[in-house]
């Protein structure tokens, strides 16, 4: 616990950190409320409602997690691959569309929500492989394993609830959010940077002034 709590309020910027809590839980209250209207229909509506769930879910997911990562103080020079920041988009609107088809469709809410969880831990870590640095990347195996977990368990808590009717919606948000950022910034305690003179950053990546461009357009 000492060291995430060093990690968020000592290598992160903490006005930064504040705003991807709020978006965090703003989105997740959205999807939230999106699919409970999603639950009440059926056919073709009840797909509209969940897609349009998988995208604000996907998007929080994402806009969280490259918010925080404009807020890390890495101390190197940063870029991010391009074709990796939009896979990880995708991943997360894709896994979190899975996810509540399951969950609503398929009528498992458990497995529906791991799923997202699972769509969480892929985004973040497509994400960090996005990142571009002149450094050597060391990753401590528990706490990436607790990061994984913390999404695994917070995502399938709060859908699960929430379909089994035990979870009112700012409380299944609450969890959601907590999921997303548990996972990011535990994911970032595990995580450490050597700078390394002989690693040159790529010709082509993107700024991080274009990254919060994106990130304001996706939120």
């Amino acid at each position: 616990m000492l060291r995430l709590y060093d990690c968020i309020v000592e290598q992160h910027d903490h006005g930064l950190v504040l705003l991807a809590g709020v978006i965090c839980l703003l989105a997740s209250y959205t999807a939230i409320s999106l699919i409970v209207r999603a639950g009440r229909l059926a056919g073709l509506p009840r797909l509209a409602w969940l897609g349009s769930a998988a995208l604000v879910t996907g998007g929080g997911v994402w806009s969280t997690h490259f918010i925080a990562m404009l807020a890390f103080a890495a101390e190197v020079p940063v870029g991010y691959d391009l074709p990796l920041t939009v896979a990880s988009v995708a991943i997360a609107v894709t896994m979190s569309g899975l996810g509540l088809l399951a969950a609503i469709v398929g009528g498992a809410p458990v497995v529906g929500g791991a799923i997202v969880g699972v769509g969480i831990a892929a985004m973040h870590y497509a994400g960090m492989a996005a990142l571009e640095v002149p450094a050597v990347r060391h990753w401590d195996p528990t706490f990436v394993t607790a990061s994984i977990a913390i999404g695994l368990l917070g995502a399938s808590a709060a859908i699960a609830g929430l379909e089994r009717g035990r979870l009112g919606r700012p409380a299944a948000a609450g969890l959601l959010a907590v999921a997303i950022c548990g996972l990011h910034f535990t994911g970032m305690a595990a995580f450490s940077l050597h700078a390394d003179p002989r690693i040159a950053l790529p010709e082509r990546v993107m700024a991080p002034d274009w990254l919060a461009v994106a990130v304001a357009v996706v939120t």
